[in-house]
């Protein structure tokens, strides 16, 4: 079956050509209308379904050229190209092109319509990039003027592109519009532009002074694309503003201290700024003290409030920040108080905080962050229990720690308690170690205890501050009591390992079976245990519910390589995986050598027993170990000595 169709790609140099739509007709695929400027060559790309190999034939007329007609295969398709050329006598207006595609006859056609005219020629009044000043929250109106400098009417498309989050929208001859694209006749001049809501300078001082979000507009025509763009910046005014944050508003002081109250002063204007700081004292009710002026320093009934850091003659960058200190020294007495308003200037912005120094004789402790450092408890690893102690009275003072377990604790954890006074000045915090907690070893996985913290001034009531819930973590430990291997005169290795559960938890294993050479071997399974059907020889089973304490006995066998040529030693891994915790594995590695053929015949013929040479080995390393381990123990002993010495 023949098939073939085309599709149209316009290739135009040394401009693009646009509004370029396709129709299908039989077996082509043609482009609906295709634009031409006159003299400028247009490359044409058309595509046949298939390889087959058929002509082209393309109308060719004396105002009309067609040249370079080829083809070429790609992805199972034949792709047809030609240039098209205009001649520059030729009219403006539209010319329908027929295309056939014929195979002795024609097989399909189609009809392009090109439309044939000048380039378009849009120029807007200005070019490249205009800086504007603008004012913080003001709606500003942009406007350029575009005028058709070529010889057809066109139809004009306006963009505007801009990374800013400022709101806009369009001006047609200075009134809004929703829609900007309009027809611009020969040598008609038209105003284009925008209103944009200008932002305000935000507390990081963006947009700086002088700087701002670029605008570009761009003007093109829907026959070519030709057109014509300008940039604009709306570059922001001068802003001056400034604030104020402090960190507490109300001060408590201990009779003869002093404290110092962190102020941030922050520039949200939008240029580098000096600040103006001063103190001015205040009635408790919020009035200024009569004739009272803003200074860096002053002293009333017996308190003095002084300005730390302030840094007068140091700029501030916009957005940034610079924190400084109020000092408040308190009076010997049992009680008063003193108010103060800090004030900052920025030009003529102004902004204040007021803050109070108060005499405070309570004793009280402030008790964070208590912490139990792991989320079950253990036999081995013990288990800190910190918290931050914070002297929150006014002088100086000795926190009482206390902890409780409850009745049905007992048996379950071992409890030691670090710290029971902790010593701290006016004022000063302290992390605290206060207890180690392991589980008891008798206890059982989940168990749990309640632990009470208490804390309080020494010498008097404690309270309650924290009630944590303790759990005893699951222990998986399986221990391999004895493995005993045996070897028969085939040469087949019998291994029965005998493990017991040592953990806190009823446990179930997976048993599995690797060597380090390919022969015959097999795991005997346990009566009750889990293999997959069919499985023979087994290599792996499960057993399930065994309860803690209990031992598992595990057979397995495996036939000694007989076939190798040289001698060597066999591998055997017997791998246990607990069920509850199936990362964590034990394993124990039967180790057996084995004979090389040569030397199996030389050891038939010279009577050489493998197994005896095995015996004899393992008799010396019985006999010899004690003498090891003697002299390890007396290198140790001598070392600690000499360094005690030391």
């Amino acid at each position: 079956m023949r098939a073939a169709a085309v599709v149209l790609l316009l290739l135009l140099s040394p401009i693009s050509i646009m509004h370029v739509t396709a129709s299908t007709h039989d077996l082509l695929t043609c482009p609906e209308t295709v634009p031409l400027l006159p003299g400028q060559p247009t490359t044409v790309s058309l595509i046949q379904h298939g390889v087959e190999n058929l002509t082209l034939d393309v109308q060719n007329t004396s105002e009309l050229e067609v040249r370079n007609l080829d083809s070429s295969i790609l992805n199972g398709n034949r792709t047809w190209t030609m240039t098209l050329v205009a001649s520059l006598t030729m009219a403006n207006g539209h010319l329908d092109l027929q295309v056939d595609l014929n195979d002795a006859t024609t097989v399909s056609s189609c009809t392009i319509d090109l439309w044939i005219r000048p380039a378009s020629a849009l120029v807007l009044g200005s070019s490249g990039t205009s800086t504007l000043t603008v004012n913080e929250g003001v709606t500003t109106q942009v406007a350029v003027n575009l005028t058709n400098v070529g010889s057809q009417p066109e139809d004009v498309h306006f963009t505007l592109d801009t990374a800013s989050e400022w709101a806009w929208g369009w001006t047609l001859n200075g009134v809004q519009v929703d829609d900007p694209n309009v027809t611009v006749q020969p040598n008609e001049l038209i105003y284009i532009g925008a209103w944009i809501n200008v932002g305000v300078v935000g507390e990081d001082g963006r947009p700086l002074y002088g700087t701002g979000p670029a605008f570009t507009i761009t003007a093109s025509s829907d026959f070519d694309g030709r057109g014509d763009a300008w940039t604009f910046v709306l570059a922001m005014e001068e802003i001056r503003r400034v604030a104020l944050e402090s960190e507490v508003a109300m001060k408590p002081i201990a009779p003869g201290t002093d404290e110092r109250i962190d102020v941030m002063v922050t520039n949200q204007g939008n240029v580098p700024s000096t600040v103006n700081l001063g103190l001015i004292a205040l009635h408790p009710d919020g009035s200024v003290v009569d004739g009272f002026e803003s200074i860096d320093r002053f002293q009333r009934n017996g308190w003095t409030a002084a300005l730390f850091g302030a840094l007068p003659s140091v700029p501030i960058e916009p957005g940034a920040s610079r924190t400084f200190e109020v000092g408040l020294l308190a009076p010997w007495t049992d009680a008063g108080r003193l108010d103060v308003r800090i004030q900052a200037k920025i030009g003529s912005a102004t902004a204040a905080v007021d803050v109070t120094g108060n005499i405070d004789l309570q004793r009280a402790f402030d008790v964070q962050d208590i912490t139990l450092r792991c989320p079950d408890l253990e036999v081995d690893v013990p288990c800190e229990v910190r918290a931050n102690i914070r002297n929150a009275g006014t002088y100086d003072d000795v926190a009482s720690i206390a902890l409780t377990l409850d009745e049905e604790s007992d048996g379950i954890v071992n409890l030691s308690q670090t710290s029971e006074r902790v010593v701290l000045n006016h004022g000063q915090q302290q992390d605290v170690l206060i207890a180690r907690l392991t589980a008891h070893p008798d206890a059982l996985a989940f168990e749990g205890a309640t632990l009470n913290l208490h804390v309080g001034p020494e010498g008097e009531d404690l309270f309650n501050v924290k009630q944590l819930d303790l759990r005893i973590a699951p222990r998986v430990e399986w221990i391999f009591e004895s493995v005993v291997q045996e070897e028969d005169a085939r040469q087949r290795v019998s291994v029965t390992a005998t493990l017991r559960n040592d953990g806190n938890i009823v446990d179930g294993l997976v048993v599995s079976m690797k060597a380090s050479h390919g022969m015959d071997m097999s795991l005997v399974p346990p009566l009750g245990a889990l293999v997959e059907d069919d499985a023979d020889p087994v290599r792996s089973f499960e057993v399930e519910g065994l309860p803690i304490g209990d031992n598992i006995t595990l057979r397995a066998w495996f036939d000694l390589p007989s076939d190798e040529n040289v001698n060597g030693t066999v591998y055997v891994n017997l791998s246990v995986r607990s069920r509850y915790v199936p990362e964590q594995t034990f394993q124990h590695t039967v180790i057996a050598p084995y004979l090389g053929v040569p030397w199996q015949e030389e050891a038939q013929a010279e009577g050489f027993d493998l197994k005896a040479v095995a015996q004899q080995a393992w008799g010396l390393v019985q006999a010899t170990w004690h003498i090891v381990l003697a002299v390890g123990l007396a290198t140790v002993i001598l070392n600690k000595a000499v360094l005690q010495r030391a």
